[in-house]
């Protein structure tokens, strides 16, 4: 281990350890420096107490140890020993004799036992350096090289101080400079002690400069734009085969063209004209660029063109700009911040479309980099874009009227006036409109109102519906039906001007319901032969249906008997009985009388039976392919025994 330097002087630093013993006064007993403490029946008569140093730095902690006595000076291993601190703001002592450092000054220990207490005095400082090591010891750097140098700054005990303040020097700046951070800079061939001091306590470290050849060479940055009239400062970095920054080496400076940049000897570019041009850096046989853009001069001019436009409400207008800076060269396009003096008349979009809103005049102005140009807007009215009729929608009913108007705006929403509006309907049977804009409820229906002017229109929706009920008719006006079948008739009712009403709630009655009946939805059925006028009512007004009704087709064939008997060689008179659908007696029809088997019995056109032989036959009437059948029984005509032979005479 190198010996630490203190104001350039080794110094060696030594830790003490020692024991305190404790003598104990046998006086008051309360107080372990009264003198007069007894002897106890415990038998302890001293406490030695050892501490492990004398000082302690602020934080620390150690542990004490104390050994009660006897009279025989033998140490007595089973008594109790209680630990205080005569400032425990300064030193505190737990129950096992750990000693803390709470803040500097000085403090005494207690350890009492059995009524005898020993004590030990310790001084609390600060936390100081003791040592500082410098690593590495010794090191290498070219000459504009680097090396790092660290610093570790501890306290007597060994530990270490982060954080604590170093103090870097050179002991020989012509060879070698340090930094405050530790960095050595090589500046000539030579060996250089550099050392680092906390606190009056230090260590050095040699380092040997050497020279080193330039392997690489670089310019910082390696590109820039700039305007004509500017600079900027280019930074030239020589480096060693290792990468090493070399410093204090020498460094011309050239460009490819100095009418577009030119370059100082400390590499200060100045832009000369707008163009490129490069920027060479050469040392010791090694060579850099940078590349160096020369843009035109700040702008110094704006000009909006068009200078003056003139737009109707809703139209649009694209403005352009050109720059020029002060000595009027033409400068490339920049984007340029645009404002109108009046937005209500004019805006300006973000790429310069001016869009007139209403009649007036506004001065645009585009701002590029600080100057400004304008142009004026003057806005007239618009032509017609839009056109609302009011109101919107109408509910009239027939002969009722209405009032439209209409607004007509340009595309900026200007209301314009002073226009000639043509109206029409869509449906004059309907609804029809005046020119000034009055409609007119003809019939029930709906239509559309149109106001028309400038190309453009607009459009309102007339509802017009039927007045108060003036008739009923009655459809089909007059029906003949046979008796069982049925009619459906249908209503149409109209108010004064024709216009049908729907909706209406119809009563129907009929004038003899024993001939034709009529239900609640119209429909009539015929019940037997007779006449009836059927009536249909709303509203106070009716109309009529006149119902002729006839026998039906038969409907059904009754033979009475339907059953008989009859013997042979006599006869059985039948009758067939014919109705419609409705149960009335048809008559007049044509009946066909048959037998199903004429072997047992025939039968006439009339009905009329006979017995042929023992047996049973079905015999049926038809009409209108209707037809029912009797069963008829044949039975043997009685046998009638020969005349008795007259008797003898007597």
């Amino acid at each position: 281990m190198r010996a630490p330097i203190f104001s350039g002087r080794p110094v060696l630093i030594a830790a003490v350890v020692f024991s305190l013993v404790a003598c104990v006064d046998r006086g008051n007993p309360t107080d372990p420096g009264s003198g007069n403490t007894p002897a106890t029946p415990s038998g302890v008569i001293t406490v030695t107490v050892r501490l492990p140093v004398s000082s302690l730095e602020v934080g620390r902690v150690i542990a004490a140890a104390a050994t009660p006595m006897n009279d025989a000076g033998q140490a007595i291993p089973s008594a109790t020993v209680a630990w205080s601190s005569s400032d425990t703001s300064i030193l505190s002592v737990s129950t096992g004799g750990q000693v803390s450092a709470r803040k500097m000054g000085s403090a005494t220990v207690y350890a009492t036992s059995g009524g005898v207490a020993g004590q030990g005095s310790l001084m609390v400082t600060d936390s100081v350096p003791a040592s500082v090591v410098v690593s590495p010891a010794t090191a290498n750097a070219s000459i504009g090289g680097h090396v790092q140098l660290a610093a570790t700054v501890a306290t007597h005990t060994g530990r270490a101080l982060p954080g604590h303040t170093v103090v870097w020097s050179s002991a020989d700046s012509r060879f070698a400079t340090v930094s405050s951070s530790g960095v050595v800079t090589g500046a000539a061939s030579g060996s250089a002690r550099i050392i680092a001091l906390a606190s009056g306590v230090g260590d050095t470290a040699v380092v040997d400069i050497t020279t080193a050849p330039i392997a690489s060479l670089s310019i910082t940055p390696g590109t820039s734009t700039l305007m004509s009239g500017t600079s900027t400062q280019l930074t030239a970095r020589a480096a060693d085969a290792s990468g090493n920054a070399l410093t204090g080496r020498s460094v011309g400076w050239s460009s490819s063209d100095a009418s577009i940049a030119s370059v100082s000897t400390a590499g200060v570019v100045v832009g000369a004209k707008a163009g490129t041009a490069s920027i060479f850096a050469t040392a010791e046989g090694k060579t850099a660029s940078a590349s160096i853009r020369v843009s035109a001069g700040a702008v110094d001019k704006v000009v909006v063109t068009p200078g003056s436009i003139g737009l109707v409400a809703g139209g649009t207008q694209q403005l352009s700009v050109s720059l020029s800076d002060a000595a009027g060269n033409a400068l490339a396009s920049q984007p340029a911040t645009w404002s109108s003096s009046n937005t209500g008349v004019a805006t300006v979009s973000s790429s310069g479309v001016v869009s007139g809103s209403r009649p007036g005049s506004s001065t645009i102005t585009a701002t590029v980099a600080g100057a400004s140009g304008s142009a004026t807007a003057a806005v007239s009215a618009g032509a017609v874009n839009s056109i609302t009729v009011s109101p919107s929608s109408s509910a009239l009913t027939v002969g009722g009227t209405q009032q439209y108007s209409a607004t007509l705006k340009d595309a900026s929403g200007n209301v314009l006036s002073g226009q000639a509006v043509a109206w029409s309907s869509s449906n004059t049977t309907v609804a029809t409109i005046s020119s000034s804009g009055v409609v007119t409820a003809r019939r029930s229906g709906s239509s559309t109102v149109t106001a028309a002017a400038g190309g453009t229109s607009g459009t309102a929706s007339v509802a017009v519906s039927a007045g108060a009920v003036s008739s009923v008719v009655v459809s089909p006006g007059s029906v003949s039906l046979v008796a069982g079948a049925t009619q459906q008739l249908t209503t149409s009712v109209t108010d004064a001007g024709g216009s049908i009403i729907t909706g209406q709630t119809i009563a129907w009655s009929s004038s003899n319901s024993s001939v034709v009946s009529v239900d609640a939805s119209g429909l009539a059925t015929a019940a037997k032969t007779g006449n009836a006028t059927i009536t249909a009512s709303t509203a106070g007004k009716s109309g009529t249906s006149l119902f002729a009704v006839a026998v039906g087709p038969v409907n059904s064939v009754a033979i009475s008997p339907a059953t008989g008997s009859v013997q042979e060689g006599k006869t059985l008179q039948l009758s067939a009985t014919l109705t419609d659908v409705a149960g009335n007696t048809v008559t007049g029809r044509p009946i066909t009388w048959a037998s199903s088997a004429t072997a047992v019995a025939t039968v006439t056109t009339s009905g009329l039976v006979n017995g042929i032989m023992a047996g049973s036959s079905n015999v049926s009437a038809t009409a209108d392919g209707k037809s029912n059948g009797a069963a008829i029984t044949v039975t043997s005509a009685p046998v009638v025994p020969p005349p008795a032979p007259p008797p003898p005479p007597p």
